[in-house]
């Protein structure tokens, strides 16, 4: 593994952190883990721009091809016609950007790993399923509403909204503090 090994794992850490919020609000939109695996199911000018918007000299570019050769690009119509320096910057670019999307698709799978780990350790993704988890429980208050004394329905909607409130604002941080640990540990 070489320098542009390391520079592409780099790259797409570097990405998942960029696009955090958002993969954050997928997972939760699905309630569950996140279809997105690639930079460019979030934004493809991002990844052309961060990833294979690169020119490599002749030495660069073997440096590249050498270090991610897993990852070589093959698409010939993408250097097609250009002379030949040109064509293997591009191709080294494209390998690169190749490299970064994998270590992007293996980030995205630990993150899906750590959501369905803790759904299993009470990650509630719906208000209702929260509500009759709370009512079993003497001590589960949520802004002073103590289930085993009074019933959701008969609170004022008032404080029903701001419970259920409180609830997706919980949710979402648990998710976002999901994400967070599990990019920032990836590879570690």
């Amino acid at each position: 593994m070489g320098e542009y090994f390391d520079k592409a794992r780099e790259a797409a850490k570097d990405a998942a952190k960029h696009f955090e919020d958002e993969i954050v609000e997928e997972i939760i939109d699905s309630e569950g883990k996140t279809r997105k695996v690639y930079i460019g199911d979030y934004s493809d000018s991002y990844a052309h721009e961060n990833l294979s918007d690169s020119y490599y000299n002749l030495h660069e570019a073997a440096d590249v091809l050498d270090d991610l050769s897993k990852y070589e690009a093959d698409d010939e119509g993408l250097w097609e016609g250009m002379k030949p320096r040109d064509a293997i910057s591009v191709m080294a670019a494209e390998t690169f950007r190749n490299a970064a999307e994998s270590f992007f698709s293996q980030i995205l799978e630990k993150v899906n790993d750590e959501i369905e780990a803790a759904e299993g350790d009470g990650l509630i993704w719906d208000f209702d399923d929260y509500l009759k988890a709370a009512e079993g429980e003497k001590d589960k208050g949520v802004l002073e509403w103590r289930p085993d004394e009074v019933g959701f329905e008969e609170l004022d909607p008032d404080v029903q909204e701001e419970i259920q409130e409180e609830f997706e604002k919980k949710r979402n941080a648990q998710v976002k503090k999901i994400v967070e640990e599990a990019i920032e540990s990836w590879q570690q």
